[in-house]
This record gives structure tokens, sequence and C-alpha cells, in this order.
């Protein structure tokens, strides 16, 4: 039986595997590629998507998981983790700026949402990275005062 720990660092790896995966993937051209493999990788995509959400929704449902959180909440993140964050922001932005705001996109099924994500980042790659670094700045300055914040609420709470 494998730790919590164990299916944690498993369930990362595979992240990490499939954000390499589709970066290659997306150095590939289109014409390169015919339907039925772009069929077989979606697919493929989906699955291991579905795949990892099932296994950190078992995982953040632990007791572990949930203390680990609150004491991260703590902390400062490092420079790594706020780019990332501001990121996915810029890249939120920039997805409502593009669908427009009658479209969730948070509702709409998987293959969608990868077949969005992949446009997306494909063509507006110089506007998010300079989208991410004003936000960035706003990120770090408000970090302090996050951290803060969450330690005044859990000494309350």
């Amino acid at each position: 039986m494998k730790t919590l720990k164990e299916r944690y660092y498993e369930s990362s790896e595979e992240y990490a595997q499939l954000e390499l995966f589709m970066k290659e993937l997306n150095k590939l051209n289109d014409e390169s590629l015919d339907e039925n493999v772009l069929k077989k990788v979606a697919k493929n995509i989906k699955g291991r998507y579905l795949e990892l959400s099932r296994r950190m929704k078992k995982v953040a449902r632990s007791a572990v998981a949930k203390f680990k959180r609150k004491r991260t909440q703590t902390r400062k993140r490092d420079s790594a983790q706020l780019l990332k964050a501001a990121q996915n922001q810029a890249k939120m932005k920039v997805l409502k700026k593009v669908l427009g705001p009658e479209v969730n996109y948070k509702e709409l099924p998987i293959d969608k949402r990868i077949q969005i994500n992949q446009r997306i980042v494909a063509k507006h790659k110089k506007k998010i990275d300079k989208m991410s670094q004003k936000i960035l700045r706003g990120l770090k300055a408000k970090e302090g005062e996050r951290v803060k914040n969450a330690r005044l609420a859990q000494k309350e709470g």
C-alpha cells in the first residue's frame, strides 16, 4: 500500500510529464499530424487529466494534505510559485477576453478546455508573458499582507 506522500509525489510527477507532453505537442505543426493521431493524443491527454483529478481529490481529502495547506498559507511563496500563479491569472484574463463574458470556462467539458488552452497559449504567448510580469509585481507586493492575514485568521480560528 502506498503512503499518501508517495501518491502525492507520484501525481505531481505525472503532472510534470503531462506538461512536457503538452509542450512537445504544441511544437509540432498541425499539418504534420493526421486527424486520427490527434484524436488519440487528445483522448490520452483527457485520460491523464481525469486520472490526475481523481487522485488529487483523494489526496486533498486527507488530514495530512489539509494540515499542509493550512501551513503553506502562513508562509511566503517563492518567486517560482508566484510566477506560476501570475501566469495562470494572466492566462485566465486572456481566456475571458477571447471567449467573452457569456462563456464559463470552468463549466466547459475537459476536451474543449484542453483545445482552448492549447490555442490560447500558442496564439497569445507574448501577451500572457507580458501580463504575467505585471501581475507578478502586484503579487510580490501583496504577499506579505496575505501571509499576515492568514496568520491572524489562524490565531482567531
